[in-house]
């Protein structure tokens, strides 16, 4: 049976051979959007925030390492974080400084640091049993002073990477190079991300430079959108929170250590009474989880043991107790 042709179905056809389009498939209008290539992989202010407070967090924890290290009062505060080529990095740097280089990893890349030698002077002087003070020219380092600060460079990358751990990535340092060497370890046209840090002495002052290729630079950026992506969902986080509320923890109401008579103990027998030299009076520790959180009295409501709270106990009151050796 041949099939028969409306009026609109012979138009259609008609427009689709003379290269016409029908109505009802008109195309769409495209979307389009201009697109700025330098803006690519450029770090957003939220990234920056958080790259911010993670170094800031690494310049404490350096602050009381190196500090601890070199018995000396030092100081450590995060300068810059900025993406900049590395052509324009290397022109801020002093013809002479200390430029080292650490190994990524987890990506067999390289990055660079830096630390300017004013400070490495008293650095020096106190690791070889001086008082830490400052010179005031400028000379280069000797091998076996470059043996020494090398110590120092590699705790300071030990702490980049318990700080950079979060993020998936761990350094080691590798050593000195010259400056010839250091402007062949990235392009001078990649775009870095640098880091800089001022460190305070009693007599000098001076900055600390770590520069990371645009692989770890892009690395960090997805980590960083990642984490921002989980903090933003409100209902993973009440997810979480909810599952954190169910958590269980060990509870003990127990009295403090006393001396007790061998005597007593021997004469002990089922109905007695022991003794305890700790007054009525006086709360007993309540530990949550083996930590002295409450202080409180042991009590009974509806005809179960319980613990009416006296007092709240600080973290760094136990930490105290635990230094003291309680």
């Amino acid at each position: 049976m041949q099939k028969v042709l409306n009026q609109e179905e012979i138009d259609a056809l008609f427009k689709r051979v003379r290269g016409g389009k029908a109505t009802s498939t008109a195309k769409a209008k495209q979307l389009v959007i201009p697109c700025d290539y330098r803006s690519a992989g450029q770090i957003t202010k939220d990234q920056l925030r958080l790259l911010t407070g993670l170094h800031e967090t690494f310049a404490r924890n350096l602050m009381h390492t190196i500090g601890a290290y070199l018995r000396v009062n030092l100081e450590i505060a995060v300068v810059s974080v900025e993406q900049l080529t590395y052509s324009e990095l290397l022109s801020r740097v002093p013809d002479m400084i200390y430029f080292g280089t650490l190994r990524v990893n987890e990506l067999n890349s390289i990055a660079g640091i830096t630390l300017e030698l004013p400070i490495a002077y008293p650095i020096l002087d106190l690791l070889l049993g001086g008082k830490g003070r400052a010179q005031q020219e400028i000379r280069e380092l000797t091998e076996i002073e470059q043996e020494i600060l090398a110590s120092v460079m590699t705790t300071i990358v030990g702490e980049l990477s318990s700080c950079w751990k979060a993020l998936g990535l761990s350094f080691t340092f590798e050593g000195r190079i010259n400056q010839d060497d250091a402007q062949e370890i990235i392009s001078p046209t990649e775009r870095v991300l640098a880091l800089s840090f001022e460190l305070r002495m009693p007599e000098v002052q001076a900055m600390l430079n770590i520069v990371f290729p645009s692989v770890v630079a892009s690395m960090m950026q997805r980590s960083l959108q990642k984490g921002g992506r989980r903090h933003s969902n409100a209902a993973a986080t009440q997810h979480i929170r909810k599952r954190l509320m169910e958590s269980q923890f060990s509870l003990e109401l127990t009295l403090p250590a006393v001396p007790v008579p061998a005597r007593d103990l021997l004469d002990m027998d089922t109905g007695g009474v022991l003794m305890l030299p700790h007054k009525v009076q006086e709360p007993v520790a309540l530990t949550v989880a083996g930590s002295r959180m409450f202080t409180a009295f042991p009590v009974a409501r509806n005809e179960k043991r319980a613990g009416y709270i006296q007092k709240i106990n600080s973290l760094h009151e136990e930490e105290e107790r635990a230094a003291d050796g309680f």
